[in-house]
C-alpha cells in the first residue's frame, strides 16, 4: 500500500477475531496517526468484492482477507480521515460495484 508521507499514517493489521462463530464478518484493527481503530469486514463485503466463496472455512476467509488487506487497509483509512473515529465499518458498498 502506497502511502502519502505528508499524511504520516502508519497501518498495522492485528486479527482480531477468527473464530467460525463469526460468520458475518471478520473484526480487525488499523493504526492511523498513532491511533488504534477497530475496524469489521462484513462477509458480504469479502464475498462480492474480494472472492471468499460462501462456504469458505476459516483459512480460506483469512488468506482472502490477508490477500484483500491493501484494498481493505485503504477503505477503512478513507472512512477514518472521513471522521470516523471508533468502530469502522465496511459494508459491500464501500468497495464500488462489484466483481
Amino acid at each position: 500500500m502506497t502511502v502519502e508521507c505528508c499524511l504520516e499514517i502508519q497501518m498495522r493489521l492485528a486479527l482480531l477475531d477468527r473464530s467460525a462463530a463469526q460468520r458475518a464478518g471478520l473484526r480487525f484493527s488499523i493504526v492511523v496517526r498513532g491511533e488504534q481503530i477497530e475496524c469489521f469486514i462484513s462477509r458480504d463485503a469479502l464475498e462480492q468484492h474480494f472472492w471468499l466463496t460462501h462456504d469458505a472455512d476459516d483459512a480460506r476467509l483469512q488468506r482472502v482477507f490477508e490477500d484483500g488487506y491493501e484494498r481493505i487497509a485503504a477503505a477503512a483509512e478513507r472512512k477514518v480521515l472521513a471522521g470516523a473515529r471508533a468502530d469502522v465499518v465496511l459494508f459491500a458498498a464501500d468497495f464500488g460495484n462489484g466483481r
